[in-house]
């Protein structure tokens, strides 16, 4: 901050130049006060967020993300890890609101992945978000499994109810037998 001295031109500047320096000093306190919430944010969410420029060199890797990787940060290479699966110069080339979707197997995780720009601009890169979804898997496969054998459970006594109804239906017989067949048709119901 500068003393002003005069009323002149020069004392005016002056004026301005302290004005501007707060509110430049404002405006650095503001973006640093929202940088470090974004790297608490990151920081701390269970999601992995994995962070590329234009060139493929990483930016940014979370703790969950290198946990979900199985590696360092160091580790996360593009071309290593996410290449296959969608390549880096598709990703730069979508629109910033696009993205792809995919799946991959770490160890016994599920992780599935989103690819996105994250600037139409020259300076922009590819942010990768991964979410763990092996519990939601392991739930889908167990509700398959628990249908099949509900199925499974329902078809037999009704396929001898079926049978039985069918004997009933067609053929000639005395009260004994369809006292028996009765109580089979009862039993499996």
């Amino acid at each position: 901050k500068l003393e002003v001295d005069s009323t002149d031109e020069i004392g005016i500047l002056t004026t301005t130049f302290n004005d501007m320096a707060s509110v430049l000093h404002s405006t650095l306190e503001a973006v640093e006060d929202e940088r470090n919430k974004l790297d608490t944010l990151f920081l701390h969410m269970t999601d992995g967020v994995v962070a590329y420029d234009r060139d493929g060199a990483l930016i940014h890797c979370n703790p969950a993300a290198s946990e979900l990787l199985e590696r360092s940060a160091d580790e996360c290479v593009y071309a290593d890890l996410f290449e296959p699966l969608c390549p880096f110069e598709k990703v730069m080339a979508m629109q910033r609101s696009d993205f792809v979707a995919s799946e991959l197997t770490v160890g016994e995780r599920t992780v599935e992945l989103y690819f996105a720009p994250f600037s139409d601009e020259e300076r922009g890169g590819v942010l990768v978000v991964l979410h763990d979804v092996t519990q939601q898997r392991k739930a889908e496969e167990r509700r398959r499994e628990f249908v099949a054998n509900v199925s499974h459970e329902l078809r037999t006594p009704l396929t001898s109810i079926i049978n039985y109804i069918d004997l009933i239906e067609k053929e000639n017989i005395d009260n004994e037998t369809l006292r028996e067949y009765i109580a089979v048709l009862d039993r499996q119901a």
